[in-house]
């Protein structure tokens, strides 16, 4: 819940930025329209038993994170990438990639013990979200091109939506009642 729920403030946080690097104000409907999504994501993930709790230090990650890739997001507008998608976003990847390795190497069990431990279902679903993933990342990268960055960021508002129905529709999960 919580998780989800400061990801769907990605939106003010690239508005944020965007004021900072290029003095974009937002009309009032779209300050709303964030807002209004920011809260139907917490209404729709908000259960009685879903209240805020994790680690400090887990919390100051994810808002690092949200703040990273609200800065990159937004400050992107200002870079010449390469012209070709596919190595912008083969980079980011490959960069990405050994930056989690390395930290998995020092902080995780040994690869081949995880290797050995996950189950056939798990490494499916790591083979789904490898290529689905680098579908969107160069979806992203795309729209990062010729969309405004805050229409782009309006995924976040979204997924939380999309995956309620997805559970309820694939998986045969029950919704709850506040």
């Amino acid at each position: 819940y919580l998780t989800a729920l400061l990801i769907s403030t990605i939106p003010l946080v690239v508005t944020f930025f965007n004021r900072i690097f290029f003095g974009t104000k937002l009309s009032w409907n779209q300050i709303a329209g964030i807002l209004i999504g920011i809260a139907g994501v917490s209404l729709l993930l908000y259960t009685k038993e879903a209240r805020p709790t994790g680690e400090i230090k887990g919390i100051a990650l994810l808002l690092l994170a949200i703040t990273c890739w609200g800065f990159g997001t937004s400050f992107s507008k200002k870079l010449t990438p390469h012209k070709n998608i596919f190595f912008n976003t083969g980079m980011q990847m490959l960069i990405a990639g050994a930056i989690a390795l390395g930290i998995a190497l020092v902080k995780e069990d040994p690869p081949a013990m995880i290797w050995e431990s996950a189950s056939a279902l798990s490494l499916y679903s790591l083979l789904f979200l490898a290529v689905v993933g680098s579908l969107a990342i160069v979806a992203y990268n795309y729209l990062l091109k010729v969309e405004p960055t805050t229409r782009i960021t309006s995924y976040t508002l979204v997924n939380p939506l999309l995956a309620t129905v997805l559970g309820i529709a694939v998986n045969g999960e029950m919704p709850t009642p506040l």
